[in-house]
């Protein structure tokens, strides 16, 4: 039996890929660099200091890795703000699940930008638990983000 729904964000609710390969070409032009295909492979799902000191080695950056995250970061919220590029359905399956069940956010994504999409007027009160995995220790692929939201749901996962 269902006692509760949680949504992972990127990939999930949130077609964010584009969005960081935008953010951090965007980074890469304003330094006079080139940000390609195999560097945006080459980030894809990687932890945010992995995707930092990636784009400090190849542009050849003299900034520091909270310095690069901080601007990609910043560059992402204002390419949000211009719209979340939510993926077909996902707002109305949040909707749905939340008229039903309590519902969750749990996102190995930066803090700000969960923050973004669950404030988002189309999201905006349908979380009673939002976690990143960044506050709960080990991040994605172990499941902690995940568990320790069931745990604040109250309900046992499974």
């Amino acid at each position: 039996m269902i006692e509760a729904v949680i949504f992972d964000m990127d990939g999930l609710l949130v077609d964010s890929e584009p969005v960081w390969d935008k953010a951090r070409k965007g980074m890469a032009e304003a330094v006079g660099k080139e940000w390609n295909k195999d560097d945006h492979q080459a980030v894809m799902g990687v932890s945010t200091q992995a995707w930092a000191d990636y784009m400090i080695n190849r542009l050849e950056l003299t900034l520091s890795r909270q310095e690069v995250q901080d601007q990609v970061i910043a560059r992402m919220l204002a390419l949000y703000q211009t719209g979340i590029p939510y993926f077909p359905g996902a707002v109305e399956a949040v909707q749905l699940a939340a008229q039903h069940y309590p519902t969750a956010l749990a996102s190995g994504s930066h803090p700000a930008l969960i923050d973004a999409v669950a404030t988002d007027a189309a999201l905006r009160g349908k979380f009673q638990v939002i976690l990143a995995a960044d506050e709960v220790g080990a991040g994605k692929p172990a499941p902690d983000v995940y568990l320790e939201t069931a745990k604040r749901l109250g309900v046992k996962p499974g």
